[in-house]
């Protein structure tokens, strides 16, 4: 999920920059039990690393070009986000939704986003009564 999960870091984090979050002892192991979370069951969770009144999950996506890894990701109030409810109904429904957009064929960037409906010159105009 990476340490942008969250649009707003609290206070004392943002204070001491990205660089000096990701260097800290605690992000490392966060991020290395993330990795395994995320070999293990396809999906990592967060339970109030960012924020003790929130929790995350995260499922990555590799984008057609092979070469970035991206995340589609949950992060809701701790009373929403339990960790019962998140491997039990969210991670498996985030997960497969990625999974879903995996499956998608993709064009070439050039030729537009894929879509099994025809081209807008292709369909048929309403008539004007």
């Amino acid at each position: 999920m990476g340490l942008s999960v969250d649009g707003e870091w609290p206070a004392a984090r943002r204070d001491h920059g990205e660089a000096g979050c990701i260097s800290g002892p605690t992000v490392i192991s966060n991020i290395e039990r993330g990795i395994s979370e995320v070999w293990e069951r396809g999906f990592c969770i967060s339970m109030g690393a960012l924020d003790p009144g929130t929790n995350a999950v995260g499922v990555p996506y590799l984008h057609p070009d092979g070469r970035h890894v991206l995340a589609f990701n949950m992060t809701a109030s701790k009373s929403i986000l339990t960790r019962k409810s998140i491997e039990t109904v969210w991670a498996p429904k985030l997960l497969s939704m990625v999974r879903a957009i995996q499956g998608v064929p993709i064009q070439a960037p050039t030729s537009g986003f894929h879509s099994n409906a025809p081209a807008a010159r292709d369909r048929p105009r309403p008539s004007r009564r």
